[in-house]
């Protein structure tokens, strides 16, 4: 538990304990997941075709849309996840998968979702986190917030609800059908608490929610400093997705939903 004065308003904040990211070790991304996971992709401002993974010896093809949520892909082996490039030698003709990026997976995850995205420091990095998104964790109503950020990130969610998020933590809230969840953020830099987001996104019954941060202080992109994403997806398309995992079956699509921090409105 700890308590942090935050501008315009003082509150209580108790750090969420759920890692949604999974840094693991060198041992424990050498070991194998449990049984078959399903793989979806989702881009955060970046599009990238020609990609692909391998699974049981073959290698399949794996893209990421900047405006929409990727159907299941099937995959079994290593909890290391390699996502390769095709290239082909002028010379010889010859095709060769070359690593382009890779990520690490959740333990005992039956579903999870790789988010892509560009290193703010480094436009040419591609950055790929994992997260767990099995359905039976996150079924209908379930408003997924996570913190992507190098960040401490406080949360003040319907007025109401208040929680802390450090680098890589998530917490899974309700929403229990009302039409609108307003989440306000303030970030932790240097030694001071600085409120930089509201936002007012819109949801559904029968539909499930995530909301990520990551901070772009000083990019070309967004000089005010958090960067939001968020999207949704029907529940029950998502299932029906799941029965045939075949990459195809898109189920969420990415909104905007974010408005500039109104420091009359306080927090």
């Amino acid at each position: 538990m700890k308590s942090f004065n935050i501008p315009l308003a003082v509150f209580t904040v108790a750090f969420a304990s759920a890692l949604f990211l999974s840094p693991a070790n060198a041992q424990e991304s050498d070991q194998n997941v449990d049984g078959d996971v399903f793989i979806r992709t989702l881009g955060w401002g970046v599009g990238l075709s020609d990609l692909f993974y391998s699974t049981d010896g073959e290698y399949l093809a794996l893209s990421v849309s900047k405006s929409s949520l990727s159907g299941y892909h099937p995959y079994s082996g290593g909890r290391s996840f390699q996502i390769f490039r095709k290239v082909t030698d002028e010379a010889t003709g010859a095709e060769r998968y070359l690593p382009f990026a890779n990520t690490t997976l959740i333990a005992g995850a039956s579903e999870q979702i790789l988010v892509f995205f560009q290193s703010p420091s480094d436009r040419d990095v591609i950055r790929v986190f994992a997260y767990d998104d099995s359905i039976e964790r996150m079924g209908e109503q379930a408003v997924f917030i996570g913190n992507f950020s190098p960040l401490d990130l406080a949360f003040q969610v319907n007025g109401e609800e208040r929680f802390g998020l450090k680098p890589g933590e998530s917490r899974i809230i309700e929403h229990n059908g009302q039409p609108h969840a307003v989440v306000q953020i303030a970030a932790y830099r240097g030694d001071q608490w600085q409120v930089e987001y509201r936002a007012s996104p819109r949801l559904r019954r029968g539909y499930r929610s995530y909301f990520f941060f990551r901070d772009m202080k000083g990019s070309s992109e967004l000089l005010n400093g958090i960067d939001p994403i968020f999207y949704k997806e029907n529940v029950a398309r998502a299932r029906k997705a799941l029965e045939s995992p075949d990459g195809k079956k898109e189920t969420g699509r990415i909104e905007g939903s974010t408005v500039p921090f109104d420091p009359e409105a306080g927090f």
